[in-house]
């Protein structure tokens, strides 16, 4: 993850890059860029062909981060449905800016969201706790 590049913080970050390897002319490595940020194939061709400006718009980079974290992710708790939910976010401007920031990680928010349900079972006494309620804790740890 994140192993040739390093992970970017900003959508700038990753455009920059993308702009110095095109300059250099360096096709490959520009695929390579896109596919270790998770952004798709088709938009680093339409990039190098010049059929678009930029990589990769904010929304994109979030999604693609999202994306690739969670291929890393060891859980108990079904993962996709969690990332599908921060994906439909990153919508929002702020939100996606937040994901593609360096300080959160995918990981870590598994992690947070894996100790409030164990949490509520506790409390509760019950092993059942409502879509909205993990999805909530999810939004929550890139918010708060």
């Amino acid at each position: 993850m994140f192993d040739t590049f390093g992970e970017f913080d900003t959508v700038e970050e990753l455009n920059q890059a993308a702009a110095g390897l095109l300059a250099e002319g360096d096709n490959d490595n520009i695929l390579l860029l896109a596919k270790e940020n998770g952004i798709e194939e088709e938009y680093a061709q339409a990039y190098i062909a010049g059929d678009i400006t930029f990589l990769a718009d904010l929304m994109c980079a979030a999604i693609g981060k999202l994306t690739i974290e969670k291929a890393n992710i060891k859980s108990q708790m079904p993962v996709r449905p969690i990332v599908d939910y921060l994906c439909t976010l990153c919508v929002d401007d702020a939100f996606a800016g937040i994901v593609r920031s360096k300080g959160k990680k995918l990981e870590n928010c598994i992690k947070e969201v894996e100790k409030k349900c164990e949490e509520e079972c506790k409390r509760t006494k019950d092993l059942y706790i409502a879509d909205a309620t993990v999805f909530k804790w999810a939004k929550a740890y890139y918010t708060e």
